[in-house]
């Protein structure tokens, strides 16, 4: 009988580690629930991709195969009208598909979020009681 007690411990180990990822993804749709879009979105984004990373894991980078916490789909269009999807990027490769396309879209599920570029300066959603200067 001693033989099950380690697994029963690591079920009861696994079910509340995932209690815990979707207590707090459900607060994070209530505090969205009070945010303007685009920090709604954000915080959607984030928080479901953390809850996807407690079940299933991460991944790796499409790129450069570098380990990746939360795996988010990632669509760049360029600025000659080429449109590439990802299906992770770590952050290195995708700060720098944002310093060179026009827009770069985040998706995790149901849960997307853009940033746009505009001449030389990207636009991201603005925070409330923040500029908009970046």
């Amino acid at each position: 009988m001693s033989q099950h007690k380690p697994d029963h411990l690591r079920v009861e180990q696994e079910r509340a580690r995932f209690q815990a990822a979707l207590d707090d993804y459900l607060a994070a749709l209530s505090n969205a629930a009070t945010s303007v879009l685009p920090e709604k979105k954000k915080r959607l984004l984030a928080s479901y991709a953390e809850f996807r990373y407690q079940l299933n894991g991460g991944t790796h980078c499409t790129s450069c195969r570098a380990t990746v916490r939360h795996q988010m789909c990632v669509e760049v269009r360029r600025a000659n009208g080429s449109i590439t999807q990802y299906a992770a990027l770590c952050t290195r490769c995708l700060e720098a598909e944002r310093a060179v396309a026009e827009q770069v879209t985040l998706r995790v599920g149901p849960v997307e979020f853009e940033t746009l570029r505009k001449g030389d300066v990207h636009e991201f959603p603005v925070r409330p009681g923040r500029s908009a200067v970046a």
